[in-house]
């Protein structure tokens, strides 16, 4: 009797741990699928052609309804609710290019001397070593320029009248050479004529040009080459955003209105010819304590506005100045500040049935974008373009702040609820239990 009581009691046990595992893992889950309902923000994806992924330019409203920096707390979600992977790539501007021309040394390569043994009236052997006098070809001297891509080499004939083909080898160091390439070289007496030798995706400290039919001799020897720039960011820029005077004489207080990564700003100051020390400082959110950004003088000669260069990329919202009073200040008036930040596309991969939905704006955030490379996994593969549809915004709907703490609330009084009825369960169940032995003795004893 007491073992069947033992093992009854381990299967109370036992079905009261399931039930405690299973109403848990049930509000885990509840509380870590991520609908767009959980952010402030949703705006309809526009897809324009057919293709396993789209790309859209990343809007300034989503720094202005973001809660956290590196976009931590934005989504692509498809019809069905589900998120797809997305990634975040910056904006590049194509660079400038600069073409320049340079004047290249050039010296004749002497032959090789040729060596032949010949045998004497007395029948000695003697080495004869001749050496010619018509070089072989021509070494140009390209060491002293910068970095560049070359493009073509430019050739300034001495003779009236030339044609015949080049051959070219690039070295830089002098010992190892390796082949450019040929071409045939023409020049008519005044009619038109070939004389530039293609250098493009070529590059040599030297270069070493041999001609394969006759020698030409040169005037000059022009090098055509494009300077490399860096490719630079492309900025967004907000709208100029007032000031509001602080607690203290100097004190200037600035709200953006967003939380980009911020590389530049530019402040107007209220009067021109106006010089004066100050100290930038900046915080992401207003119980923060303020951050200490640079300083240095303000200067405004005229009517230009003053530019404070690499911020840094701080991805804050607030903005204090601080000036030197003792000099006069700013004077009357108020300062205007805007901000500048990189650019961006977002691209997502199209999982799922349309329409998609960007979704931004939560208290809680997750995992940052992927970078494109990590998206793409080094795969090539058409990228189609898409646009935002503006965002869809619902009269008297809840704030994402509220949604998130209802959320929290209803996951926190359903876990509630799951442990009581387990408890009861089990309570149940324990006083079935402990009722069967009572009543197996009552009935041996009346036997």
């Amino acid at each position: 009797m007491h073992e069947c009581v033992l093992a009854r009691g381990q299967q109370l046990l036992a079905c009261g741990a399931v039930l405690l595992v299973l109403a848990a893992s049930a509000q885990s889950s509840s509380q870590d699928r991520e609908t767009p309902a959980h952010y402030a923000v949703r705006q309809p994806i526009v897809l324009h052609g057919q293709a396993p992924a789209y790309r859209f330019d990343v809007p300034a409203s989503v720094y202005a309804a973001s809660r956290h920096d590196g976009l931590r707390d934005l989504r692509v979600f498809n019809a069905d609710g589900e998120p797809v992977p997305v990634a975040y790539s910056p904006l590049y501007a194509r660079p400038a290019v600069r073409e320049h021309r340079q004047s290249l040394a050039f010296f004749a390569v002497p032959a090789l001397a040729t060596e032949q043994v010949s045998q004497d009236a007395d029948g000695r052997l003697q080495l004869q070593r001749t050496v010619p006098d018509t070089p072989v070809g021509l070494l140009l001297d390209a060491s002293q320029l910068p970095e560049g891509d070359w493009q073509a080499l430019r050739l300034q004939l001495a003779e009236a009248t030339y044609r015949g083909r080049v051959h070219w080898l690039l070295s830089d160091d002098l010992q190892n050479w390796r082949t450019g390439g040929q071409q045939e070289l023409l020049k008519l007496a005044g009619g038109p004529g070939q004389t530039s030798i293609d250098l493009a995706g070529q590059r040599a400290r030297y270069l070493r040009l041999d001609w394969l039919d006759k020698p030409l001799q040169l005037h000059g020897a022009e090098l055509v080459w494009h300077e490399r720039a860096a490719a630079a960011a492309v900025l967004r820029w907000s709208a100029w955003q007032r000031a509001t005077p602080g607690e203290h004489a100097g004190e200037y207080l600035f709200d953006l209105g967003l939380r980009a990564p911020v590389e530049r700003l530019e402040i107007r100051l209220p009067q021109a010819n106006t010089v004066v020390n100050a100290r930038w400082q900046g915080r992401a959110m207003a119980q923060q304590p303020w951050q200490p950004v640079a300083q240095g003088r303000l200067s405004q000669l005229g009517v230009a506005s003053v530019a404070l260069e690499d911020v840094g990329g701080a991805p804050w919202r607030y903005w204090r100045l601080l000036v030197d009073t003792r000099q006069g200040g700013l004077g009357q008036g108020m300062p205007e500040l805007r901000a500048a930040w990189p650019a961006g596309q977002l691209t997502f991969i199209a999982r799922g049935k349309p329409p998609f939905v960007l979704a931004y704006g939560r208290e809680h955030a997750g995992a940052a974008p992927l970078t494109l490379d990590e998206l793409l996994d080094g795969q090539q593969i058409a990228i189609a373009s898409a646009t935002l549809a503006a965002p869809m915004l619902t009269a008297n709907r809840p704030s994402a702040a509220s949604a998130e703490a209802d959320n929290a609330r209803w996951r926190k009084a359903g876990l509630w609820a799951s442990l009581v009825l387990a408890v009861l369960l089990l309570a149940v169940m324990a006083w079935k239990l402990l009722r069967e032995p009572a009543a197996g003795n009552d009935g041996a004893d009346q036997a």
